[in-house]
């Protein structure tokens, strides 16, 4: 079958929040370990392109950039909310995408 685009742009916002955590347990003595968290909310922004093989299946390229701030940290069980920690990500995704097609009558 031939594709008569074989290609496609893509673009995705995210105008949610990013939840955004990370934990470690730290050693405080070399007997008393203590759990930290650090919590905060964050943007995403991408954009990619389908390259299609069919009419129904694609190559899904993207990448994603995400941007956002720390805002709390956790110490054992006392929290205290912090000016700022800035946080940025990239993610690059590949995959297949498959549109399936209904036929008509």
């Amino acid at each position: 079958m031939i594709v008569s685009k074989p290609w496609m742009n893509s673009v995705l916002v995210v105008a949610a929040f990013t939840g955004q955590s990370a934990k470690a347990s730290i050693p405080v003595t070399p007997l008393l370990k203590s759990d930290v968290s650090i919590n905060g909310a964050g943007f995403t922004l991408g954009g990619g392109f389908d390259v299609f093989f069919t009419r129904t299946l694609a190559l899904d390229l993207g990448v994603l950039l995400t941007s956002g701030r720390f805002s709390e940290v956790s110490v054992g069980s006392l929290s205290s909310n912090i000016d700022s920690l800035d946080s940025r990500a990239a993610r690059v995704t590949l995959g297949l995408s498959w549109f399936p097609v209904i036929p008509r009558n």
